[in-house]
């Protein structure tokens, strides 16, 4: 198993993952300044967010059902790795692409994109 999204879980041979990213924004107000560079001041904290993405090639058309379930709960879940610190996030987006259709309508192949933000309480 590489982790967990709540009860969701992503395995390496069931789960095509192209690409994991993490990444922390710091919150900086700008203030612009006749004949000088502009000056920054930090005004809050970081925030962080993780984004999946990748492609499932012949899966269960409804391989994302459980997790489309826990986004629309829009409660902070678990995001837990095999090594690394579980901490809490919500589900801000869930993006499908599907594509190569058979003649019944179903598709053969899945893309995905989830995007996930730290939740601080």
């Amino acid at each position: 198993m590489l982790g967990m999204i709540g009860n969701f879980k992503f395995q390496m041979n069931k789960t095509q993952f192209d690409t994991i990213s993490h990444e922390v924004n710091y919150d900086w107000s700008e203030s612009k300044r006749i004949g000088n560079h502009a000056k920054l001041q930090a005004v809050g904290k970081s925030n962080e967010s993780f984004t999946f993405s990748g492609t499932l090639i012949l899966k269960k058309v409804d391989s994302f059902n459980n997790l489309i379930e826990i986004g629309n709960k829009q409660e902070p879940v678990v995001l837990s790795f095999v090594n690394a610190t579980s901490i809490n996030v919500v589900i801000v987006n869930i993006k499908r692409d599907m594509s190569i259709f058979l003649k019944s309508g179903e598709f053969i192949k899945q893309g995905f994109t989830i995007t996930l933000k730290r939740w601080y309480s």
